[in-house]
């Protein structure tokens, strides 16, 4: 939990973007990285040394995991280049270089190439080499670096009223987060990705920071098996539309079994970024920098009013739309109930139990997505969809949205 005074912040004040930070080209190939948070789903079912752990694995979560952790597709469509193999689609407005952006580093030359976002997600991409030139690894295919997710190396400023609130309602603390992801380009470049997220707060006009020092330095050991065998693994789960599966029992418990008990102090299993599932050794890894930048990306959400009143189910109960807005990176659908249904409600919880929704934008494309609650607060339910194509998060235009339907409702059609 945080513990700074709410005055540490009222320095920052939010300036106008400037059009001139806006550009498209950097030239910058990235390689092919894995959505780092969705693998974690993965990550949860590894058996780890001398424990014996039982754990249900919801269908919900590992079909949106395959739909990352698949083969991966070569990078295609508009998005910029920059962010090309992470993201389909066109932010609209382009990619922005970042406001005020300062980096400072001993050993390192830390190089920001750019921002996008919404008013609750905000991704960044820089590169980094040594300033000796030398390199980091010997090769790039046995070696890969951890992620790091603590508010300790990703942080944001949030305004002072959002501070707080911050301060009087301490579930908003557990609802702003961020990481940074790593990718050896090569021996000697280290493309780095940042996501910052609030789900309570607008965060267009603060700033980013990134305050790193040690990394997990992974080499991989043994391939225990490949993400083409995983994909199959869960598809013919879902072909036998097997809802849950003790972890006892999964590809990863039983292809790792042989090792388990021989694994070194400094050895764990591991989904590696190529979707692979790996016996890999460990290592801390010097990688000391500052970063900050000023998100000062616009805003080009949209809500939809006429959607509010309307009445939907979720979790088998009744609720009314209090709010619906689409953003490039979400669709965030906040519902209010009776007060007395509250206890029923959580009686009947049911985290595998889906919400679904379907987004169809003015070409007729239609995406679809499921997702269990994320936001509970009094008698408010918030739900937040993302979609992903060829194992890219999709980014979708606001404006060019034609109809949404959730849980069989339609909401809005143009």
């Amino acid at each position: 939990m945080k513990t700074n005074n709410i005055f540490d912040y009222l320095k920052t004040d939010p300036e106008n973007i400037d059009e001139a930070t806006i550009y498209e080209n950097t030239g910058v190939d990235k390689k092919n990285v894995r959505e780092i948070v969705m693998k974690k789903v993965h990550e949860s079912a590894a058996p780890k040394k001398n424990k014996r752990k039982t754990i249900t694995i919801s269908l919900i979560a590992a079909a949106a995991a395959v739909a990352v952790l698949g083969t991966t597709a070569a990078a295609t469509g508009s998005f910029h280049a920059v962010f090309g193999e992470w993201f389909a689609g066109e932010m609209q407005g382009g990619m922005y270089a970042g406001g005020h952006v300062q980096s400072s580093s001993n050993d390192l030359n830390v190089d920001f190439k750019g921002v996008v976002g919404d008013k609750h997600d905000a991704y960044g991409m820089m590169t980094i080499t040594k300033k000796d030139g030398s390199a980091f690894v010997e090769n790039t295919d046995d070696y890969f670096i951890g992620s790091s997710m603590s508010s300790d190396t990703v942080d944001c400023t949030i305004s002072a009223w959002d501070q707080m609130m911050d301060k009087l309602m301490y579930y908003q603390q557990e609802m702003r987060y961020g990481e940074v992801g790593y990718d050896l380009a090569d021996a000697n470049t280290i493309n780095a990705y940042v996501h910052y997220g609030s789900e309570g707060f607008n965060i267009i006009g603060e700033t980013l920071t990134v305050k790193e020092s040690n990394v997990v330095l992974y080499h991989v050991d043994k391939i225990l098996c490949t993400s083409q065998e995983i994909d199959a693994y869960w598809a013919e789960l879902r072909e036998k539309n097997i809802g849950t599966v003790n972890s006892d029992e999964t590809i990863f418990a039983k292809t790792a079994e042989p090792y388990v008990d021989s694994l070194k102090d400094d050895q764990t299993t591991i989904i590696t970024p190529k979707g692979d599932w790996a016996i890999v050794t460990t290592s801390s890894f010097d990688l000391s920098y500052d970063l900050s930048v000023q998100l000062n990306y616009k805003d080009t959400s949209r809500s939809f009013p006429n959607a509010s009143g309307m009445k939907v189910t979720y979790n088998n109960a009744e609720m009314t739309i209090k709010n619906l807005e689409a953003m490039p990176f979400a669709i965030r659908i906040d519902m209010l109930y009776q007060t007395e249904d509250q206890q029923k409600i959580q009686n009947n919880f049911n985290d595998t139990l889906a919400n679904q929704i379907d987004v169809t934008m003015k070409d007729g494309t239609v995406y679809h997505g499921n997702n269990p609650s994320s936001y509970t607060s009094d008698n408010v339910e918030r739900v937040s969809f993302s979609f992903y194509t060829d194992y890219k998060m999709v980014v979708i235009d606001p404006q060019n949205i034609a109809k949404i339907v959730y849980n069989g409702v339609t909401l809005y059609s143009e």
